[in-house]
């Protein structure tokens, strides 16, 4: 009977759901890639059962797509770019059981979601997320690398770090972030250092260069980023090794970086030799022009033969030079010039549409940069690397500064985008906010604006890594290190596989705890979101842990994806993440691809809310665990079990969007107190209830008081709850 008053409480969407009997269970995802996925369970009641395997994507219903005799299959039919959930049926005679737990399998979600949350230890000193690189595996599926410079903040930056992170499919997830390697960076020094990202599909082999301190170092893993390989490329202790760039194809490593005034070095060899067996060559110059100044850029072309792009500095006067060289060829060419305006930092970011190299650079080439602050980003292109087109200027969106760090990229038509930091200026956001990208679709005609245009997302991105997957949807990469609509940290953003139809919208104030309706909810606390346009199909969640998406629709605080109760046309019910700081948080609902405006609501330390049904009456279970009612009242002296949510963060932690667990019990961090009637009622226990999410049991003993409905305040430290109404008898 509890169950059904939770059930009804939390608006059709429950927290957990018995599976029919004969279900099978446990099923999971073994492998999954672009053109398949292979999945087990366990069988139900029967072991003479077959199956029926059944899929849906977000945004439809579910159907069969085969049927299986053993506890396994593969579906083969899937679209790569699609996100799928998954469940199974038993079928014995003419009979078929209830579904199993579904699972969520496919790409990484659309929109932004956050890779790497920054820790507060961080601060507003720009030490995490240092130099992030983003790069596609054959999947077409992210992975990142970046350093976090000083990470123990001792002020002494030797213990700067490597890492790498990658979108699992399989899981649907970001896993955990890995160790690479100590670079180090000398106490005093001064930026954290660079480094490249790069995969090579041939042999599923990861690379990451990076600036060490008197060296180019190089990684490689040939199991997925589990494990790293360490090595030198190249060091010289008495002339500056920079910006390395890394590019990685059949078992070849290709890489290029700047060697003080030597100038541009280029080494290549085998993935499984010795960094010491590679051979290494120094790029040509152009007339008039010496060393690499600030930039280089090196990349593959379709048939995995590399190109370098390097800003070369004047001999005399102002007229930088970017070269382009294919390694092997005897001379470079010049890809265009600073036009004999001043450069001390120009930028280079080169990729190749087929074997034609594209390059989009930072560099003020006129005498309207200084003026405007809004002239500074220019592509060339070439169908050989031997001649180039006259520079484009890439319009502005907004009076901003659009400077490095820059990343182009092209899709499989030729069309091209370019991502830029955008660092000063007037500050107007222009007619879409920020952050900016130039995209164009034949490299003439330009036209710059952020990737979405309501306003809902404010911030500008450090370190963006740019790149079109196999269906021509755009990924980027950046580090945030503003608070607003998107948390602060490594984020991702996947470009919606559809445009069109009827954004969901936040009603003012919507967003309120999901018990008491009060507009402040805590870390853990189940939520509600009141509004428009979400779920064109109501869907409850099955199974836990909760699904981050039902009936196509997802809910992020401050970018973090929120595990999810039920959606339904008007209203979502779901869990606030325990990552979300308290503060102001950011509420973003998006429904088949399209993202509502963001909402603002306060997230407390705690913030208990009691469950209520009728007129105002606590969910409580008497001692016999009957229903407190009106007519079922609690005797004094017993002990009963009210219901709550809101507890904030525990003593002993439960993951985002997992159950309690009955083994060991978790407690809010603050003590938990009730009063009944304004009379303090001893609490003998108050913590998470075991099974469910979210949900808060406290278990108190009735004060004396005379027969009565009387009301209940629950408190976590210094926070009350609402009163609700609870009947007692002597």
């Amino acid at each position: 009977m509890l169950v059904n008053k939770l059930i009804t409480i939390l608006a059709g969407g429950a927290i957990m759901m018995a599976q029919n009997v004969g279900a099978p269970t446990g099923l999971k995802v073994v492998a999954a890639s672009k053109s398949q996925v292979q999945l087990s369970w366990t069988a139900g009641d029967s072991s003479n059962a077959t199956y029926t395997l059944e899929r849906k994507t977000l945004t439809g219903g579910y159907s069969s797509v085969g049927n299986a005799t053993t506890v396994s299959t593969t579906d083969t039919t899937i679209d790569g770019y699609q996100t799928y959930n998954y469940r199974v049926r038993a079928n014995l005679g003419s009979a078929q059981s209830g579904p199993s737990n579904e699972i969520t399998v496919g790409p990484a979600p659309v929109g932004y979601n956050v890779v790497v949350p920054m820790s507060s230890a961080y601060g507003d000193n720009y030490d995490f997320g240092r130099e992030q690189r983003m790069t596609l595996d054959t999947n077409g599926d992210p992975a990142i690398a970046y350093i976090i410079r000083d990470v123990n903040r001792d002020g002494d930056a030797k213990d700067s770090t490597l890492y790498f992170v990658r979108w699992d499919r399989v899981n649907y997830a970001w896993t955990k972030p890995v160790t690479v390697t100590v670079v180090g960076v000398p106490a005093g020094s001064g930026p954290a250092l660079s480094l490249s990202l790069a995969y090579d599909a041939s042999n599923a082999t990861w690379g990451i260069a990076y600036e060490g301190v008197n060296r180019i170092g190089i990684a490689t893993s040939t199991n997925n980023g589990t494990t790293w390989q360490v090595q030198t490329a190249y060091s010289d202790s008495q002339n500056g090794l920079r910006f390395p760039s890394l590019g990685m194809a059949g078992g070849k490593v290709h890489l290029a970086f700047a060697h003080d005034n030597n100038g541009a070095r280029y080494i290549t060899g085998s993935t499984t030799a010795a960094a010491s067996t590679w051979t290494t060559t120094v790029a040509p110059l152009l007339p008039s022009a010496f060393g690499v100044q600030n930039s280089l850029s090196l990349a593959l072309d379709s048939a995995g033969n590399p190109g370098i792009a390097y800003w070369l500095s004047p001999t005399t006067g102002y007229n930088s030079q970017l070269a382009f060289w294919r390694p092997g060829a005897a001379t470079a060419s010049k890809a265009l010039d600073s036009n004999g305006f001043q450069n001390d930092n120009p930028f280079v970011s080169l990729t190749f549409f087929g074997t034609q190299p594209r390059v989009a650079v930072a560099a003020a080439r006129d005498d309207q940069y200084f003026a405007r602050y809004d002239r500074a980003i220019w592509v060339a292109s070439s169908t050989n690397g031997t001649t180039w087109t006259t520079p484009v200027n890439l319009p502005n969106d907004g009076g901003n500064s659009m400077d490095p760090v820059l990343s182009i990229a092209v899709g499989s038509q030729g069309q091209a985008a370019v991502i830029m930091e955008t660092n000063g200026g007037s500050g107007d956001e222009g007619k879409c906010s920020f952050p900016k990208i130039s995209s164009s679709a034949n490299l003439a005609t330009w036209n710059t604006c952020a990737p979405t245009t309501n306003g809902s997302t404010e911030f500008r991105v450090s370190y963006p890594s740019l790149a079109f997957s196999g269906n021509d949807k755009m990924y980027f990469s950046a580090t945030n290190y503003q608070d607003g609509d998107v948390a602060r940290g490594i984020i991702l953003w996947r470009e919606p596989l559809q445009a069109g139809g009827t954004a969901p919208a936040i009603a003012s104030g919507g967003i309120v705890n999901a018990a008491s309706f009060a507009t402040t909810v805590a870390p853990g606390s189940l939520a509600s979101i009141f509004g428009s346009n979400f779920a064109a199909t109501a869907q409850s969640a099955s199974d836990v842990p909760l699904p981050k998406s039902l009936s196509g629709v997802s809910v992020t605080m401050n970018g973090i994806a929120c595990p999810l109760v039920y959606v339904g046309a008007n209203q979502i019910n779901y869990q606030v993440p325990y990552e979300v700081q308290p503060g102001t948080a950011t509420v973003v609902v998006t429904s088949n691809g399209q993202s509502s405006p963001s909402a603002p609501v306060t997230v407390a330390a705690a913030a208990p809310g009691i469950l209520t049904f009728g007129t105002n009456r606590a969910v409580v279970q008497n001692a016999d665990y009957s229903v407190n009612e009106a007519n079922n009242p609690a005797k004094v002296g017993s002990t009963v079990i009210a219901y709550a949510t809101g507890q904030g963060l525990l003593d002993n932690a439960v993951p985002t969007g997992a159950a309690a667990p009955s083994t060991v019990l978790s407690r809010p961090r603050s003590a938990v107190t009730a009063t009944i009637n304004g009379r303090p009622a001893t609490v003998v226990f108050g913590g998470l209830t075991p099974g469910f999410v979210g949900l808060m049991q406290v278990n108190l003993t009735i004060p004396t008081l005379t027969a009565g409905t009387y009301p209940l305040v629950i408190s976590v430290g210094s926070a009350n709850s609402n009163a609700a109404q609870i009947t007692v008898t002597p």
